[in-house]
């Protein structure tokens, strides 16, 4: 395993593992969920496993592997011909890589290529964000409504002895959001959906339908249950095993033309830049958007003005060491484009949403330069790390507190050398309180069933 050694959390969840031999692996972002899937493998004397993510993180997971393990990995992904020529190097190469790399999309044909070949090498299968769009592995309520991926995934998952389920969001609505992995782990126990909600949820009906609530019906009984399968630490729960991180909110009085755009977008519902209608509010939703554009970046919205934030980041980063390497995130594509002519440095690099962030990351890790500067919008922050981060900040935040959760954790690498200072930047007196209340209030709800057990105990002292 080269110079690597776990966290003692990390060592728990093999731990868990070993006890088990199917386990649903939710820790939260950041915590190196992708280096325990592979040192889980290995402390079964694993020969040959399995490893599905999204397409864009492929790269990263071969990078990951190679970092802390440097397995032998085949990544299974391209055009049609490239992928019917690497199938065949793989199936006749097969015992000189430890792991098949591959995307969501590929399960069906390997499938097909499997039964076709009478070929299943794989002792394991590690389906990584599994709540992911592209994976859709959580989605699964009947035989006629579940995603095509599921379907998939469903048929290696039966045909293996191990295996591992990782997410850092195990759950986004309710508490059905569990009976899919749960299914895939043990399906002879967890057979339907509609079943499962009605002995763990509170279930009423509604308007449109069935109502599912987000806590269960007996939070001790359905937290006993998922014990045997879920293992998760929280980044406060292993806090002390890390290096430090210090979160600031940053409270911001707008700009003098961020008060009058925002006044009125609030009145009138319109932005009038220069006699010409930049945006026009049709609905309340629709005001809260540009509203928060607006703090964000006015410039994009043709207004001659940064933002009181953008200007606060450009004379903080002045100020900083040369040594100092920077991430900033922001909710829109916009914000950054105008946020890297601010800072006018070619050490800027923009990391948005795609195949090529593990590539770009990895590069921008690889970088000698000082005061390196990433900036990547919030939602699209998953599947990459960046090492060696000093100061991280964020313009606004993300309505889920999950996602924020998730940007953060990009700094928190198994390689991260240094202590790291994040920096919310909200503004006062706008709906920036109000997104911290809705946030505060999606957390609490979630944490009824998320929680670790010890911080469970702490927060609300129920049980």
């Amino acid at each position: 395993m080269g110079d690597l050694v776990l966290r003692p959390y990390q060592q728990d969840n093999v731990d868990f593992f070993l006890k088990n031999g199917r386990i649903y692996l939710t820790d939260d972002t950041g915590l190196g969920k992708t280096v325990t899937m592979f040192a889980a493998h290995r402390a079964i004397g694993g020969k040959c496993g399995l490893y599905v993510a999204p397409k864009f993180l492929l790269e990263d997971i071969a990078y990951k592997n190679e970092m802390h393990f440097r397995d032998e990995v085949f990544i299974y992904t391209g055009s049609i011909k490239q992928r019917r020529e690497l199938w065949e190097i793989y199936k006749q190469d097969v015992k000189e890589y430890k792991y098949l790399i591959t995307n969501y999309a590929m399960l069906k044909e390997i499938k097909a290529n499997c039964i076709r070949d009478n070929f299943f090498p794989w002792d394991i299968a590690l389906f990584d964000e599994i709540h992911d769009g592209q994976s859709g592995l959580m989605s699964f309520k009947t035989r006629k409504k579940k995603s095509k991926h599921f379907e998939q995934a469903e048929w290696f998952c039966k045909k293996v002895p191990h295996l591992i389920l990782a997410t850092a969001t195990p759950m986004r609505q309710n508490i059905g959001d569990f009976f899919a992995p749960l299914h895939l782990i043990n399906p002879k126990f967890f057979k339907g959906y509609y079943p499962f909600i009605y002995k763990y949820g509170i279930v009423s009906n509604g308007a449109f339908g069935i109502e599912i609530e987000r806590r269960a019906n007996d939070v001790v009984k359905f937290r006993s249950m998922l014990s045997h399968y879920m293992v998760r630490h929280l980044f406060s729960e292993v806090s002390d095993q890390l290096l430090p991180v210090t979160i600031d909110v940053i409270p911001l009085a707008m700009s003098d033309n961020q008060k009058k755009y925002y006044k009125q977008l609030e009145e009138d519902r319109w932005i009038i830049v220069d006699d010409e209608i930049e945006a026009i509010a049709s609905t309340g939703l629709t005001k809260m958007l540009y509203q928060r554009q607006l703090l964000n970046c006015p410039r994009t919205f043709g207004i001659n003005d940064n933002g009181t934030a953008i200007d606060y980041i450009v004379n903080e980063i002045k100020s900083l060491s040369d040594d100092a390497t920077v991430a900033i995130f922001v909710p829109f594509r916009k914000t950054a484009k105008v946020l890297k002519e601010a800072l006018g440095d070619n050490n800027v690099m923009i990391g948005m949403g795609g195949d090529k962030l593990g590539e770009k990351s990895a590069k921008f890790n690889a970088s000698d330069r000082k005061k390196k500067i990433w900036i990547g919008t919030i939602q699209s922050a998953m599947g990459y790390d960046l090492i060696g981060i000093s100061n991280m900040y964020f313009i606004g935040a993300h309505d889920s507190p999950i996602m924020n959760h998730q940007a953060e954790g990009r700094a928190l690498a198994m390689r991260q050398t240094r202590p790291i200072h994040i920096k919310y930047l909200l503004y006062k007196g706008t709906l920036h309180q109000e997104l911290l209340l809705r946030l505060k209030g999606k957390q609490d709800a979630i944490d009824w069933t998320t929680l670790p057990e010890s911080l469970f105990q702490k927060k609300f002292n129920k049980i």
